[in-house]
């Protein structure tokens, strides 16, 4: 089942973006215009937009560049003295 989902979300359609004509695949047809749909203030669009962005980890932060926090006093003399 989910190879034939997948093939048929794969096949290429054309769309028209303004005077120009394009192959899309029909997956990224259905985003199109599904943010158009947002875009106009279509608020089930909305909320299933960013459903799927939250679903592919797009709202998640980026981890901490660092894994240990370290407490050093430095003195004006340049010495340093870990707490």
């Amino acid at each position: 089942m989910a190879a034939l989902l997948q093939d048929a979300l794969d096949k290429r359609i054309p769309i028209r973006e303004g005077d120009t004509l394009r192959k899309v695949s029909r997956a990224e047809a259905m985003i199109l215009a599904l943010v158009s749909k947002a875009l106009k203030g279509d608020p089930k669009a909305c909320a299933t937009l960013i459903a799927l962005t939250q679903q592919s980890g797009e709202f998640k932060p980026d981890p901490l560049p660092f894994t240990k926090i370290r407490r050093v006093i430095v003195y004006p003399d340049g010495r340093e003295e870990e707490c």
